[in-house]
């Protein structure tokens, strides 16, 4: 009686090892999406712009939550008008943490960058609200007066681009050319 259950305790010992393997390892989920690790090293050079003001985005990171960062960069094309370059894009990586993906949090990162009303005589945020299919694994576009702002995620990073619209180009123009620098910033992110 006592060798039995012996052998049920060991048993059910086995079995609760297996479980929690299981559960930590989870092999039913399959392996995970691609992500990016990094960022690119240096601001590529883009048809019809000025060279980059910076050569190699600028590294910071910003609390994301308990435990995790969220790591960006930023590129300039042109010189300064009224503060701001023609061009400008912002990265942020939203890095994979342990088993959790990061692409989650920067599909909450993207949809929290659309135009907002801060209410009366306050104004509003400048955004992205109108989708752009084809563009990133998801992507917006909106002009607003001298401004055309894009807003793109590929995977765990976002990309926003602002592109100041020169006085005599026409609307359609400007967010066309704003779509082809995006596509040329996303081909710059590399996932694994």
């Amino acid at each position: 009686m006592r060798r039995k259950r012996l052998g049920l305790v060991a048993l059910s010992a086995v079995l609760l090892g297996c479980a929690a393997v299981l559960a930590a390892e989870r092999p039913w989920a399959g392996p995970a999406d691609p992500e990016a690790a990094t960022l690119p090293a240096s601001c590529p050079a883009l048809a019809g712009q000025p060279p980059a003001r910076y050569g190699v985005p600028a590294a910071f990171t910003a609390p994301a939550g308990p435990g995790s960062t969220i790591r960006g960069g930023l590129c300039e094309w042109g010189e300064p008008d009224h503060g701001s370059a023609p061009l400008q894009a912002k990265y942020r990586l939203y890095p994979r943490a342990g088993r959790q993906s990061g692409t989650e949090e920067a599909e909450h990162g993207a949809a929290a960058l659309v135009t907002r009303n801060q209410g009366p005589g306050r104004g509003g945020t400048l955004g992205a609200d109108t989708p752009l299919p084809g563009l990133g694994d998801e992507a917006r576009i909106s002009a607003h007066d001298i401004l055309v702002v894009l807003v793109t995620r590929k995977a765990n990073v976002v990309l926003t681009l602002q592109y100041r619209v020169p006085d005599d180009e026409p609307r359609q123009l400007s967010e066309t050319r704003a779509e082809s620098c995006a596509r040329t910033l996303l081909d710059q992110i590399r996932t694994a």
